[in-house]
């Protein structure tokens, strides 16, 4: 039993290694993925900082750095349809790979578009 439990015990620690292995390999490539998207939305300067567990740490615009918990609801959804498009590149930079977005963002998107365009019509 105690052999059995050893050997687990290595089976994890070593699945544990490699994940983190793996994970750090596509930091530096998804950030590099998000960096070359990111000016469709902020042609003045954009960047990222991305942890080892590829989660997005801040992102600057124009060469100031705001942590993600400092950002709009908006500015996060954003981050969040460009990091699905990153992912998509870094998986296949030749052809991509379909990315499906939350049906949520879909609706918000055409909502502000109806409101946007009610208040540019009522407006003129």
């Amino acid at each position: 039993m105690q052999a059995r439990a050893e050997a687990l015990k290595l089976l994890l620690t070593t699945l544990r290694s490699r994940r983190a292995e793996a994970q750090a390999s596509y930091v530096q490539p998804f950030r590099e993925a998000l960096e070359e998207l990111g000016p469709v939305l902020h042609p003045e300067g954009f960047a990222v900082e991305v942890a080892p567990d590829l989660s997005i740490v801040s992102r600057s615009v124009g060469g100031l750095p705001v942590p993600l918990e400092g950002l709009s609801t908006g500015a996060r959804e954003q981050l969040s349809v460009l990091s699905r498009l990153a992912v998509a590149k870094v998986v296949d930079a030749d052809e991509g790979m379909p990315v499906v977005l939350d049906i949520i963002g879909v609706i918000g998107t055409a909502a502000m578009l109806w409101v946007g365009g009610h208040i540019v019509i009522k407006g003129l």
